[in-house]
């Protein structure tokens, strides 16, 4: 089995195997609409991996709008008919006069988010926000598009707060809820900001 010291490059490499294998039994149909993964248990033992990769390649495989976590319960393929679960698919700011009601929203979710998350974050959280800021940092450094980075760095959060509505907010606004993407230098400020 991995070990959780593992080098994080390997890590990162059994997240993103894991991560492929589940989005290719999910597009063929293997693991259909709705129905329940396996346990992180269940995965652990199959595949050999730790309990890190596990939770991180369920977190990309959330991300990306192809399964839902439902507290309590467990791990389910999101129904293909329901939208706006990935950043890319969530309904985007179209007008300046779109652009205020978002920040309110922003201003009025995020601090209560972050709050409950400090409270509540166990260590295994804390690291997954730490490598979900590292990413966006990444991204920003690079020149990248840092859209899905900033979107899984606020839904670390929000799954910290033990709470499945802010979770439930996260993925429905997706990208609507963060600033427009930047890329190059200035967006080095933006993600510095969220090192604070």
């Amino acid at each position: 089995m991995e070990q959780p010291s593992a080098p994080k490059g390997r890590r990162s490499s059994l997240t993103q195997q894991l991560v492929a294998e589940f989005s290719r039994r999910i597009r063929e149909g293997e693991l259909r609409s709705g129905e329940k993964l396996p346990t992180e248990q269940v995965i652990i033992r199959e595949t050999g991996v730790s309990r890190t990769v596990v939770r991180e390649a369920m977190s990309r495989l959330q991300a990306e709008g192809l399964v839902e976590t439902r507290h309590g319960i467990g791990t389910f393929v999101v129904d293909a008919s329901q939208t706006g679960s990935s950043p890319q698919d969530a309904p985007a700011i179209g007008t300046p006069g779109d652009a205020a009601p978002i920040i309110e929203l922003r201003l009025s979710l995020e601090p209560e988010s972050a709050a409950l998350a400090a409270q509540r974050r166990t260590p295994g959280q804390l690291e997954a926000i730490r490598q979900a800021l590292d990413e966006l940092h990444r991204c920003a450094r690079l020149g990248k598009d840092t859209l899905q980075a900033d979107f899984e760095f606020h839904r670390q959060i929000s799954l910290c707060t033990a709470n499945s509505f802010f979770t439930d907010v996260m993925s429905q606004l997706g990208s609507s809820i963060l600033p427009r993407t930047r890329s190059g230098f200035g967006n080095i400020y933006y993600v510095t900001a969220h090192r604070r």
